[in-house]
């Protein structure tokens, strides 16, 4: 990619990081002029600003304004939304700014002579930074609402799908210049008209194979309400190819959008779940697999404990063996030994096909919340999910990844449709976004709509915002 197509893409981000860095250092140098204030008409005791002047300068620039960047990152505040609405902007911020204030906390706890700064001083530089934050922000949106009244910082776009929803989308891409859009052209399965909103209507999907030929095309909107999985995977695989960013409007996505825990965009109510199908990078890869061995490394290491406690409780409660082994798929259809703690009785397999009416599942997986073959010991781990550590191994092998879609069984591969084989293209993981996105409350197709998501914008940030929300989910105790 040229300089020129590089600046264009992230003059924004830049232009936000700047700001935020900016209000961070001006709201902690406020915060230390408040404390000195306080200080001088004795209203609270401490050292004067003279003395601890340069280690607020230490605290500010290289720690305060680092981390509030990362946690700026993890909540994909620095992501191009230009659908995003300012409250939920600024709900965000805040969540940072308080996670910001929480870590803080902690590690001038653990490092008291390391983080040499007042309480006050910190509770008044989060509120300050909120402040001067999110009115930098509010300055730039609206410098940038008025380039693109003129007709700049545009992003081109197609809209396709049908109903009333399909429409008014086009209209509010079309009329609402803050938005940032330029419709190229609409393809509305059921409009009857050639145009809307003085822009072209088509009703076939090579016209927009054509469009995105002939203009550089940045975002494509599939706007299908009560289309089933199957078409939309179908519809993914035909316009996903092109490089271009794919938004889903869609009612497949109304109960995930709930639990997801990640930014959707809303355009007149109307909730778009974006695709960003990032191509496959040898670094990349190799990044994930580095974190992957080191993290399941240090958690052998830390869990040790764990591992031959709840070793001599499966031997002591249900015999031998106390490894679970059984043969999975992993990436490209490749088999390994998948490895548990054993949770059910041995020759539990022997049982299943007269449990197969019970399946609670839909689709190609078998899954029964009260299943007899569990025996106590196992229903108490796999409440807390203890009886998956041991597949911290498969990820020091190179079977799995930390994160990924969950490695099925041979048997169950066998009845999926065509697109269901797209969750295969990448290493499958202990943890991913249908376990801390609705878990068993969700059905097979759910689950692969999960996967493909998270294959299109899987990242390392991602990676460990689903990480954090499954300690949460096994903290919660919701397995099964």
């Amino acid at each position: 990619m040229c300089f020129a197509a590089v600046l264009r893409s992230y003059w924004a981000v830049l232009l936000f990081v700047v700001s935020d860095l900016i209000s961070a250092f001006l709201a902690t140098w406020l915060a230390e002029l408040c404390r000195e204030f306080a200080r001088i008409h004795s209203w609270i005791s401490g050292e004067p600003l003279n003395t601890v002047y340069f280690e607020v300068l230490k605290y500010a620039l290289p720690y305060y304004s680092g981390l509030l960047i990362f946690l700026f990152l993890y909540f994909d505040l620095y992501e191009d939304r230009r659908l995003l609405t300012r409250s939920r902007e600024w709900g965000r911020i805040a969540t940072a700014l308080g996670w910001l204030m929480l870590i803080t906390i902690c590690v001038d706890f653990v490092l008291p002579t390391w983080m040499a700064f007042s309480r006050l001083s910190l509770v008044l530089s989060v509120i300050f930074s909120f402040i001067f934050i999110a009115f930098g922000r509010f300055l730039i949106r609206r410098y940038r609402e008025h380039l693109r009244s003129r007709g700049k910082d545009l992003r081109v776009a197609i809209v396709i799908g049908e109903g009333k929803t399909a429409l008014n989308l086009c209209h509010e891409l079309i009329c609402k210049t803050q938005h940032g859009y330029r419709l190229a052209c609409a393809v509305l399965d059921d409009f009857q008209g050639k145009r809307t909103e003085g822009i072209r209507v088509y009703q076939s999907h090579e016209k927009a194979r054509e469009m995105m030929r002939l203009v550089r095309v940045d975002d494509v909107f599939l706007c299908y309400p009560n289309m089933n999985a199957t078409d939309s995977m179908a519809l993914l695989r035909e316009f996903g190819q092109q490089g271009v960013c794919i938004r889903f409007v869609s009612h497949l996505f109304d109960r995930m959008v709930e639990n997801l825990h990640i930014l959707v965009d809303m355009v007149d109510n109307i909730p778009i779940l974006d695709y960003r199908q990032k191509r496959r990078k040898p670094w990349r890869d190799m990044a994930k697999r580095i974190v992957d061995f080191f993290f399941a490394f240090l958690l052998v290491l830390v869990l040790s404990p764990v591992f031959l406690v709840l070793s001599f409780v499966v031997f002591f409660t249900s015999g031998w063996p106390i490894i679970f082994m059984q043969e999975r798929l992993g990436q490209n259809q490749k088999p390994f030994k998948f490895y548990k703690f054993r949770t059910m009785k041995v020759h539990d397999d022997a049982e299943r096909d007269a449990l197969q009416g019970r399946n609670e599942v839909q689709g190609a997986m078998f899954k029964i919340r009260n299943d007899p073959r569990i025996t106590p010991c196992g229903k108490w781990m796999r409440k807390f999910s203890l009886d998956e550590l041991p597949q911290l191994f498969n990820v020091l092998k190179g079977n799995m990844s930390l994160v990924g879609p969950r490695p099925p069984l041979p048997r169950e591969v066998q009845s999926y449709d065509i697109w269901h084989f797209y969750r295969f293209t990448a290493p499958m993981g202990i943890s991913g976004l249908w376990q801390v996105s609705g878990r068993n409350a969700l059905d097979f197709e759910e689950m692969i709509l999960l996967d493909v998501y998270y294959f299109g914008n899987y990242g390392l940030l991602l990676d460990l915002r689903i990480m954090i929300r499954t300690l949460w989910v096994i903290l919660q105790g919701t397995g099964h």
